[in-house]
């Protein structure tokens, strides 16, 4: 499959008509990143908007103007190995409100004041409203949430389907419920690739070192951190912040195709010639 430009302004045009200042920033941090992991959730983290979400949605993942690596269409997730999960979990064990007290992965694990709150729909499946928040580079925060389905299958694991930035995302978790604390191990994939995590769970979010105590039997705590739940209500000296709108201007147009980390480097990686030999 080969890139279609023409698709942004043909399948995407609303999409595309709705960029904002912010998101034509986000776009071109994003095509500066060449597809690595931490480079993208820190493009995401800064110029995130639902604006940019819905063109990202369209044009990679609905109408697919770019091509998507082979691990972005694959369904075949999970190559690694993970933990072997609680059998027979009831579901029901994991209804109502958790905090994420602690987390493996920088990128993304361990955004302050997590709250997942889950819903059985059945005794296979449940239903996860997510709460979040990304604090921004220098003062203030931006607040998300999302929804996950999660189902689970004949081996033990739950199978995780959500949407995050606009793009869908599937992950694998083996969980254990353990005294207070349910410990999940998980891997997954987004268009950047595999990635692996882990996290656990308490009801509330005070952690006191008995708690510490009880799960340091069961995972080594030297490989997570502590994520902040304190949630003030002010950041720096500001509070949640929402999204400037505003019209892209000539310029702005102009730079977003041609410019640095633009349309051009998305649908033609290389093509002002910095990847030839010197």
């Amino acid at each position: 499959m080969t890139a279609d430009p023409i698709c942004f302004v043909t399948k995407c045009k609303s999409e595309t008509l709705s960029l904002t200042p912010t998101s034509v920033k986000g776009l071109k941090c994003l095509g500066q990143c060449k597809g690595e992991q931490k480079c993208a959730s820190q493009c995401f983290n800064k110029y995130t908007s639902p604006e940019l979400e819905s063109w990202l949605n369209c044009a990679l993942e609905r109408e697919s103007c770019l091509p998507l690596p082979p691990s972005a269409t694959s369904s075949s997730i999970v190559t690694s190995p993970l933990p072997p999960p609680e059998q027979n979990l009831d579901l029901n064990k994991l209804s109502g409100k958790w905090y994420k007290v602690f987390g493996k992965s920088p990128i993304y694990d361990l955004f302050p004041c997590q709250t997942n709150t889950f819903t059985p729909t059945s005794s296979t499946t449940l239903l996860a409203d997510i709460f979040l928040r990304i604090n921004s580079d220098e003062s203030g925060y931006y607040e998300s949430r999302l929804t996950e389905d999660l189902k689970l299958d004949s081996e033990g694991f739950l199978n995780v389907v959500g949407k995050m930035y606009g793009l869908t995302f599937n992950e694998k978790w083996s969980v254990r419920v353990v005294g207070e604390a349910v410990l999940v191990d998980y891997v997954g994939e987004t268009m950047q690739g595999e990635y692996r995590g882990g996290f656990v769970y308490k009801r509330e979010k005070e952690v006191d070192k008995s708690f510490t105590d009880s799960i340091s039997k069961y995972v080594d705590l030297s490989s997570y951190s502590k994520i902040d739940n304190s949630c003030p209500a002010t950041v720096n000296g500001r509070g949640s912040i929402v999204r400037e709108k505003g019209e892209v201007n000539g310029g702005e147009w102009k730079d977003l195709i041609f410019g640095e980390g633009g349309i051009g480097d998305w649908v033609n990686p290389g093509w002002r010639g910095e990847y030839d030999q010197k």
